[in-house]
């Protein structure tokens, strides 16, 4: 159970660092005016500050809900090989929203 554990702790931890980007960039005030390229330069940056490779700028979805303030959202799949055939497949749907 803890090798299983330690198996899934980085992903989870990764899932997080980018909701924390996420919600950084969509709370800053110099992004509610920035173009889609400015915003995915953002993310670039922050992501390689914070060693995030689950991923990319061009994975992510922008836009503005009815406020007009920014959300960004994104979907991926970790696989996390365990032993033998058997292989874990989390999803994740990191985004700027406080769900």
């Amino acid at each position: 159970a803890t090798l299983f554990g330690f198996k899934l702790i980085p992903a989870y931890m990764d899932n997080a660092k980018v909701k924390n980007i996420f919600a950084t960039i969509a709370n800053d005030p110099d992004m509610q005016s920035a173009s889609v390229l400015e915003i995915r330069t953002s993310f670039d940056k922050r992501a390689s500050i914070d060693s995030v490779s689950s991923i990319k700028s061009t994975d992510i979805d922008i836009a503005k809900d009815a406020a007009g303030h920014l959300i960004l959202t994104a979907s991926n799949e970790v696989r996390i090989k365990l032993f033998g055939n058997l292989t874990l497949l989390l999803s994740f749907n990191p985004s700027s929203e406080g769900k």
